[in-house]
């Protein structure tokens, strides 16, 4: 390994920070920049994973979704993805319940294509108030 390092116009691959193994070229862009998988997983499983309640839920949503459309405009974002890189556990059901909670209760406009993960918003209302029937 060192022969190889040290010729001239061969970088060395990177390693992972934790146990110095040699991370994969196939890896996932939503894995830690610095860590091996099993590291990862390591790591996961020692951090204590965190519950909302399904009104701060709501506000944990509104929040990605706002943050995104600021950042990339038009784009679907995986809600319960980065949700579970915050260490919030969630599923799929009940993030689909705060977005339509979302879509009745302020007449936001969220967007999903059939078949694909994710959420896009398209457009709010800037005051937020409740809407109410009658």
């Amino acid at each position: 390994m060192e022969i190889a390092a040290r010729r001239k116009g061969v970088s060395e691959r990177p390693r992972c920070s934790r146990c110095g193994a040699v991370l994969s070229a196939y890896r996932r862009p939503d894995e830690p920049d610095d860590l091996c998988a099993a590291c990862g997983l390591r790591q996961a499983s020692e951090r204590e994973w965190k519950l909302l309640d399904p009104e701060r839920l709501v506000y944990a949503v509104a929040g990605l979704l706002l943050s995104a459309a600021a950042e990339r405009p038009g784009e679907s974002v995986h809600l319960q993805a980065v949700l579970e890189r915050r260490y919030y556990l969630t599923d799929n059901v009940d993030v689909h319940g705060a977005v339509q909670k979302l879509r009745r209760r302020y007449r936001w406009k969220v967007e999903a294509e059939a078949g694909r993960p994710g959420y896009r918003l398209s457009d709010w209302s800037y005051e937020f108030r409740r809407a109410r029937k009658g």
